[in-house]
């Protein structure tokens, strides 16, 4: 708000209360954990209840195969975004920050996340209504946001009792989902470029933050090299 008032002439630079430079959100310094394949694969496969768990596991499921999406992004999809077996989305996060060259970050649907669709989506496929029947076109942004948050509890509570039941050590929860899109894709040697786009990141530096180690056995096979 400083910044922007201060460009607009709004109000003295003297009377900057931070550094002489402009402020910068400091980065983050704890560690993601990202899941492993296997305890992925164990999660699709789980045989959910139906309601609640089912629909947590498959928000949980379409994230993870759908380029880490956010829940925020997933309940803003509408119908018009998908194209055969693409989905093409702007990350909310990034929206605002570059309006006038936002970021279109393309997505290759699987039939696992085709069947989420088809499961949890709305009657009304018109092309403006949203794919899942969370929000409404006309609802106000704070009506908004507290379904999100809703969304976003219910997701991480019923899939944090799914990770107890397969024995999952890690804190599986909406977030789990993206990073362990990224490490998962890097550690099968995917180009950390090609991950970078596919997150909508501009900096491969930003991408970076994102992945995990890598586990015990990549470790030893890449050291092999040594010898």
């Amino acid at each position: 708000m400083f910044n922007d008032a201060i460009e607009n002439g709004i109000v003295n630079r003297d009377l900057y209360p931070f550094s002489k430079n402009r402020y910068t959100i400091p980065a983050g310094s704890n560690t993601k954990k990202a899941l492993t394949k296997a305890e992925v694969l164990k999660i699709m496969e789980y045989q959910c209840a139906p309601g609640l768990e089912q629909r947590s596991r498959d928000l949980w499921v379409f994230s993870y195969l759908c380029n880490g999406m956010n829940i925020n992004d997933i309940c803003r999809l509408k119908c018009e975004d998908i194209q055969s077996d693409k989905l093409t989305f702007v990350r909310q996060k990034t929206a605002r920050s570059r309006k006038s060259n936002p970021t279109h970050i393309k997505v290759t649907l699987f039939p696992e996340t085709l069947a989420i669709i088809e499961r949890w989506a709305g009657k009304d496929r018109h092309p403006k209504k949203h794919i899942f029947p969370f929000l409404e076109n006309d609802m106000l942004l704070l009506r908004e946001r507290i379904i999100i948050s809703q969304v976003i509890k219910i997701t991480n509570q019923y899939m944090r009792g799914i990770a107890k039941e397969l024995e999952i050590e890690s804190d599986v929860n909406t977030y789990s989902a993206r990073h362990s899109f990224t490490t998962i894709l890097l550690q099968s040697e995917a180009p950390l470029a090609f991950i970078s786009q596919s997150l909508g990141h501009t900096s491969i530096s930003t991408t970076e933050s994102y992945l995990g180690s890598f586990d015990d056995e990549k470790t030893k096979k890449y050291l092999s090299a040594l010898l």
